[in-house]
């Protein structure tokens, strides 16, 4: 076992890492039973203490649970609330990232990146299709957010790009006939936005950068239920 100077574990969170994959693929027995700590051990490898570690954030987060005879149990999802669609799931991921990145880009954007930007909003407007909307829209959104030049959230924003490409969203936008609906993607509210961000203050980039997508959501919502069936 590999410790640090005072004899402690260090693999605590490679041990959590272990154990999350390990949920994600069902480890337990059809009534929720995971195996017990000794097998853990020896299936996983690491110590004890650092699987105890682990599995301590996994209660705290409702993952797993304790009877009184000490065996552990994976939780079943909360079904409060029914799961987002494709669509609104990525949604609200953006409209929670997105407002940020506008407003460091309003801090820290460069005159070619503004002049791109506005190149982007006219193709998209001039676009006659879902597809060259979807592509010069996204081209336009990378844009901010390399503009904003935050390395950690420019990864969060490239993960959502690509659900954004993948077979979910396109599927949830063809179902859904998303080229019905006029002005579907808010490409009214990029001049603003782009404005804003060129204007250098960030509150008001953030602030519309979240109208423009809880306009877009409005308009997902609508063209959903507008469907026919």
């Amino acid at each position: 076992m590999i410790t640090d100077a005072g004899g402690e574990p260090k693999h605590s969170g490679r041990a959590l890492d272990a154990l999350r994959l390990l949920l994600a693929a069902g480890l337990e027995r059809p009534d929720g039973r995971l195996p017990s700590e000794g097998a853990l051990v020896k299936r996983l490898g690491f110590s004890r203490q650092a699987l105890r570690r682990a599995l301590e954030v996994l209660e705290a987060e409702g993952a797993v649970w304790r009877n009184r005879a000490d065996a552990l149990f994976v939780n079943l999802p909360d079904r409060r609330d029914p799961p987002l669609s494709p669509v609104g799931g990525i949604l609200e991921a953006r409209i929670r990232l997105e407002p940020e990145l506008a407003a460091l880009a309003a801090l820290r954007a460069r005159p070619e990146d503004i002049r791109l930007m506005r190149l982007c909003a006219r193709r998209e407007q001039a676009a006659g299709d879902l597809d060259a909307r979807e592509l010069w829209d996204g081209a336009l959104h990378r844009l901010i957010a390399v503009a904003a030049a935050n390395p950690g959230l420019l990864a969060a924003f490239e993960a959502l790009a690509a659900a954004r490409a993948g077979d979910a969203w396109r599927g949830a936008l063809e179902a859904a006939d998303w080229r019905q609906v006029s002005g579907l993607h808010g490409v009214g509210d990029h001049a603003a936005l782009i404005d804003a961000i060129a204007a250098g203050d960030p509150e008001p980039a953030a602030a519309a950068m979240r109208a423009h997508l809880l306009t877009v959501a409005e308009r997902a919502a609508a063209a959903v239920d507008a469907k026919p069936g």
